[in-house]
């Protein structure tokens, strides 16, 4: 598990750990709020981790959920893309209404980057959120033409790979 205070303020302990089925549960608090907010991808995430669809168990793959002062405050997971090796694809990333813009979204962004790094040589992922678009651009992603299925794409130079 992941720990540190944020940089911003210093508002929250924040702890990041990888999500197991033990965890759906936790889920609950942050897909209530995210469909008051009228978000679906948390309730599919939820619904997908419970039938087996989607567990974020395939080599490379993680579901992260990211702690402020205890209580669940976020999730982010990283699919593997079928038919591209290479590529990795960034998933139902949700932080609580409460706690964006102090640094969560960002530290558990860079978590998700940081697991995808060794497996993957690009990062694909799509929203149709202004301000997620332009978190994503402030991360180092640059916005994707042409696909309807991506808007952004993030890849690492060779040098980065490890």
């Amino acid at each position: 598990m992941e720990q540190k205070r944020l940089e911003e303020g210093g508002r929250a302990e924040v702890q990041i750990r990888k999500a197991g089925p033990e965890d759906v549960r936790e889920l609950e608090e942050l897909v209530r709020e995210s469909e008051e907010e009228g978000f679906r991808h948390l309730r599919r995430l939820a619904d997908d981790y419970a039938s087996g669809e989607n567990r974020f168990d395939r080599e490379g793959e993680v579901l992260l959920l990211v702690y402020a002062d205890g209580s669940p405050a976020g999730v982010c997971g990283l699919n593997r893309i079928p038919g591209d090796a290479a590529a990795g694809r960034v998933r139902r990333m949700y932080v609580r209404r409460d706690l964006r813009r102090c640094g969560i979204g960002r530290a558990l962004l860079q978590a998700v980057m940081e697991r995808a790094r060794p497996h993957f040589a690009r990062l694909e992922l799509r929203t149709d959120s202004p301000a997620a678009g332009d978190f994503y651009t402030a991360a180092g992603f640059r916005q994707a033409a042409g696909r309807e299925d991506v808007t952004h794409l993030y890849e690492w130079m060779e040098e980065e790979q490890s």
